[in-house]
C-alpha cells in the first residue's frame, strides 16, 4: 500500500471489562450480561471465523446488482471498477432478489425457512448488507467502502493499494489489527422479531484475490471467475465484547467473537485459568454457541441467546446435575460411546480400552506424518513405564494406512492400546466427537471419564505429568 494513502486511529480499547466490577450473577431463570465492546489484542479465535469476503454478484445476480449500482452515489470514475457486498442478514438481502427479478417467490419462500415474522419490515430495510467500490485506476487498486452505510461513496475515505497487493499480502492469524491495512468503523442493522438493531463494528477490510480463502465457494456458489474476483475483498472483524461476572463468589470473564450473532464464538472461562492468547486448541474447553449448555462454577447454564447488536448476553439456569451434561471440555464427562477402528480394522470404542476402573486415562492424539507428535513419544513411553500398571494410556492415531501405524508403533516399542482413524474419512468417529482439531492433542480422564485436562502439545503434555505426579505422589525426578 502506498504510505499516506490514509490514516488511521486504532481506538486502544472502547470499554476494558477487567477494570470494572464484575456482574453479580443470581440464581434467576434468564440472566442478562451487559457486554462491552474491545479492540485489545489479546483475545483470538480461529481467523476463518471472522474473515469474511465482499464480492461482485454481477454474473449470479444481473439484475439485482445493476439495481444497486445505479442507486448509489458518488461512485468515482476508474479504468475498470465493480461494486463488491457483504451480506449480513438473509431476509431482506432474498427479499430484494425476489423484487428484482432474480429469483422466484418460491424460492424466496424456501429460503425464508418458515421464519415469516419480520418480512413486512424487510421491504424497508436498507443497511442488511456492506457495499464497496473496487477498482483499478493506473497501477493503483482503489477500495471505498460505505461506512456509515448511506447510499453514498462521496463521504466514505478513499484507500488505495499496490495493484499486487491483492495476490500477495496474507493477514497473520493471531492479529486483527495492523498498521497496513485500514481499520474502518461500520454501520449496519439487523431485523429480528420486529425489532431494529443497530450494530457498530469495527472492520480490518483489504483486497485479496488468490489469498482469499473464499475462492473455491465463490466461484462455485457465486459465479465468481478469475476476472471479478480480482476485485473481491476481504473483512476482518477487529473489536469483539466482554464482560466479567461472578457465581459462587468466583470470577469469570466472558469475551464474543464473530461476524454473525448467531454464529459468534462465546468464550466463558474462570478468572482463574490463564492460558496463552494463541493456544486455540486450550481455548476450545471454554468456547461455546447459542444454545449450548455451560457449567459453570458448577452451576449448568443454557447459552440462551446474544442480541443482534452484541449488547447482551443471556443465560437460563437449568435445574440439571452437571454430571448428567457430556462434552469434549475440560470438567466435563465424555459422551459415549467413542468410535474408531483397531490396528487390525475392526470397529473400536474408547470404553472397550478402559480397562482399569478407579483410576486416569490418558488419551494421546496423533500420527506417523505429525513431528511434534513423534517427539514426544519419549515423553509418553516414561509415563507409560512408571504408570502403566495405574494408568490407561490409549494413543488414537489419525492417519493415512492402519499398516504403517501398526509398524510404527511396535518399531518404538509403544506397549499400550492403540486406535485408528482414517484422515480422509474421519464423519462418526472419536476424532469429531472430541473435537480434536490439531495433534498432538492429549486428554487425561478420571475415574468418572469426567476430563481433567486437554491440551495440545508439549506444555500441556507437562500439565498432565504434574496432575499425574500429584495423584499418584510421585517426584518428577
Amino acid at each position: 500500500m502506498k504510505a499516506g494513502s490514509f490514516s488511521i486511529i486504532f481506538l486502544a480499547s472502547l470499554f476494558f471489562s477487567c477494570k470494572k466490577q464484575p456482574q453479580q450473577i443470581n440464581d434467576k431463570k434468564l440472566i442478562a450480561i451487559n457486554l462491552n465492546s474491545s479492540s485489545e489484542n489479546n483475545f483470538f479465535i480461529k481467523p476463518i471465523s471472522v474473515d469474511k469476503p465482499f464480492f461482485s454478484e454481477k454474473n449470479i445476480h444481473p439484475k439485482f446488482y445493476k439495481k444497486q449500482l445505479q442507486s448509489f452515489k458518488g461512485v468515482p470514475k476508474l479504468d475498470s471498477l465493480a461494486l463488491v457486498s457483504q451480506v449480513l442478514q438473509s431476509g431482506p438481502y432474498l427479499y430484494n432478489l425476489y423484487h428484482c427479478g432474480d429469483i422466484t417467490k418460491q424460492k424466496y419462500l424456501e429460503k425464508l425457512y418458515g421464519h415469516f415474522q419480520d418480512t413486512a419490515l424487510y421491504a424497508t430495510a436498507k443497511k442488511y448488507q456492506l457495499n464497496a467500490i473496487s477498482g483499478f485506476l493506473d497501477k493503483q487498486q482503489i477500495m471505498i467502502v460505505d461506512a456509515n452505510n448511506n447510499g453514498d461513496f462521496s463521504d466514505d475515505i478513499t484507500f488505495t493499494f499496490d495493484k499486487n497487493f491483492r495476490n500477495t499480502f496474507k493477514y497473520s492469524p493471531y492479529s486483527y489489527k495492523t498498521d497496513s491495512i485500514p481499520s474502518i468503523n461500520i454501520t449496519y442493522t439487523i431485523i429480528s422479531y420486529g425489532k431494529t438493531y443497530n450494530v457498530n463494528r469495527k472492520m480490518a477490510i483489504y483486497p485479496s484475490a488468490k489469498t482469499n480463502p473464499y475462492i473455491y465457494y465463490l466461484s462455485n456458489a457465486y459465479s465468481v471467475d478469475e476476472n471479478l474476483n480480482n476485485y473481491s475483498l476481504l473483512n476482518r472483524a477487529i473489536n469483539y465484547y466482554t464482560a466479567s461476572f461472578t457465581v459462587n463468589g468466583k470470577r469469570n470473564n466472558i469475551n464474543i467473537q464473530g461476524s454473525n450473532y448467531k454464529s459468534a464464538f462465546i468464550v466463558i472461562k474462570p478468572d482463574s485459568i490463564s492460558y496463552d492468547k494463541t493456544d486455540l486448541s486450550f481455548q476450545l474447553n471454554f468456547q461455546y454457541r447459542v444454545k449450548d449448555t455451560a457449567i459453570i462454577q458448577h452451576k449448568t447454564y443454557l447459552i440462551d441467546s446474544l442480541t443482534p447488536d452484541f449488547t447482551k448476553l443471556y443465560l437460563k439456569k437449568l435445574d440439571i446435575n452437571e454430571d448428567s451434561i457430556k462434552s469434549y471440555r475440560m470438567g466435563y464427562r465424555i459422551k459415549a460411546p467413542l468410535y474408531f477402528n483397531t490396528l487390525q480394522g475392526v470397529k473400536n470404542t474408547l470404553g472397550r480400552l478402559i480397562k482399569k476402573p478407579n483410576t486416569y486415562t490418558l488419551i494421546d492424539f496423533w500420527g506417523t506424518w505429525c513431528t511434534p507428535c513423534k517427539e514426544l513419544i519419549p515423553d509418553i513411553k516414561e509415563l507409560h513405564k512408571k504408570y502403566g500398571s495405574q494408568i490407561n494410556f490409549i494413543s488414537i492415531a489419525f492417519d493415512e494406512n492402519p499398516e504403517i501405524v501398526e509398524t510404527f508403533t511396535k518399531k518404538h516399542v509403544m506397549n499400550w492400546s492403540h486406535g485408528f482413524v482414517d484422515n480422509s474419512n474421519r464423519g462418526g468417529t472419536i476424532i469429531p466427537q472430541l473435537s480434536v482439531t490439531s495433534f498432538p492433542t492429549f486428554i487425561l480422564l478420571d475415574e468418572h471419564n469426567k476430563i481433567i485436562h486437554r491440551g495440545t502439545g508439549d506444555t500441556h503434555l507437562e500439565k498432565i505429568k504434574a496432575i499425574i505426579q500429584k495423584k499418584f505422589k510421585t517426584v518428577s525426578p
